[in-house]
């Protein structure tokens, strides 16, 4: 499938990608099918089992601060064991957390083992990932490379939303846990095949820590708090969307579309970040994703409306993502992958912490979503601050 979209549209996708930049864009487009199957229905199938907003909010509160504290074990794991088992363990964990979500109505403690074995698989997946597109892909073509996988991704997930709508309608969230959990498993194949990459001077956990404080890394730790915005998207946009459209077949369709007109898009974005400014293009998306958020705190939703403000957002997230995620992976290569890895992932998560607990204060003198979609809108203002790796420090001594 690559092969043939890249050489239909040669000017657009990465010239000649590495063998195990091909390997990882199959492994990812495998799991991404799997996860736009069943991501969009989480959220609703926690508020259909009677968890309100502020309950969503604080569970995945709760995942944060774990994933916080647990990302520098992760990363330490990931450099002793090798990037792409870390990978293939942390599937593992993901079957589990799914498996515990599926349980909910049997064992309702599940709930509070729940964000730790979610927090497990994040830890182990996140880093391992990020630290080997950095080191597979080209820096000379390295925007149209994430361009390209968001692209081929997105042109695989849009059957996702629909397939995961058609499983829940017709056979319920456990069949869907059941599938998801396979696929998890066959996307780890393609990276098997590969030579195991490994961390020679992996970093104690101290040190993982001490890159959050680094004063020159303070900066692009904030712009990464923009992150804060996704999990208003990941989780409470589909709630009000399943409000808005209830029957699960009906918004996965919707949702497919959204994602089908944003697609094409990102191939276009990569070739302009290759050409041009990474942090012009970051900051015009920036812009749009928080006026796009503003627009949904004030708009009520209709099914056409739904496909227009979710394609808007991911347009302007592709906008932001592009560019950020090359100018990510140039500063991994500058340092060290898996350290900053570590660092973007840590960074984040406590951006999407401060975004959780900020949100359940405000929707106690507001309504949730108006509360949520405000401060995602500024929240996405912080993607503006990264700065390109060109301005950075030397690159600094691996801390054994």
């Amino acid at each position: 499938m690559f092969n043939r979209l890249r050489a239909t549209f040669p000017h657009y996708f990465s010239k000649h990608p590495s063998h195990e930049l091909r390997e990882l864009y199959l492994s990812v487009g495998v799991m991404d099918f799997a996860t736009s199957a069943v991501a969009l229905f989480e959220p609703i199938y926690l508020y259909t089992r009677g968890y309100g907003i502020a309950r969503i909010l604080l569970f995945y509160a709760v995942v944060y601060l774990l994933y916080t504290v647990l990302l520098p074990v992760g990363g330490r794991i990931a450099a002793r064991l090798g990037f792409e088992h870390a990978i293939f363990v942390s599937q593992f964990f993901f079957i589990g957390y799914y498996l515990s979500l599926f349980a909910l109505p049997y064992a309702p403690w599940l709930i509070f083992l729940s964000p730790l074995i979610f927090a497990i698989q994040k830890s182990l997946y996140w880093p391992a990932y990020h630290a080997d597109f950095a080191i597979f892909s080209a820096r000379e073509q390295r925007g149209r490379e994430v361009s390209g996988l968001l692209t081929l991704n997105a042109l695989t997930t849009v059957l996702g939303p629909i397939f995961g709508g058609l499983v829940l309608n017709f056979f319920g969230f456990g069949a869907l846990f059941i599938i998801v959990s396979i696929l998890f498993f066959v996307s780890t194949i393609p990276l098997l095949k590969l030579q195991e990459v490994y961390d020679p001077k992996p970093f104690t956990y101290q040190s993982y820590w001490k890159l959050l404080w680094k004063p020159s890394h303070r900066r692009t730790g904030v712009a990464y708090w923009g992150y804060g915005e996704e999990l208003i998207a990941l989780t409470l946009w589909p709630i009000l969307t399943f409000i808005a459209v209830s029957k699960y077949s009906e918004l996965g369709a919707l949702i497919a579309i959204s994602t089908l007109i944003t697609s094409v898009v990102a191939l276009l974005i990569g070739k302009i970040v290759d050409r041009y400014s990474q942090q012009s293009t970051l900051k015009v998306g920036a812009y749009l994703q928080a006026i796009v958020w503003f627009v949904r705190a004030g708009m009520a939703l209709t099914p056409l409306r739904l496909v227009c403000l979710d394609a808007a957002g991911r347009t302007a997230k592709n906008l932001v993502v592009v560019p950020q995620m090359a100018m990510t992976y140039e500063h991994g290569m500058r340092e060290d992958p898996l350290a900053i890895a570590v660092f973007f992932e840590q960074s984040l998560a406590i951006g999407k912490l401060i975004m959780a607990v900020l949100v359940i204060i405000l929707m106690q003198f507001m309504a949730w979503w108006f509360a949520a979609f405000i401060v995602a809108g500024f929240a996405s203002f912080l993607y503006g601050r990264l700065t390109p790796p060109s301005v950075l420090d030397a690159p600094m001594q691996t801390v054994a």
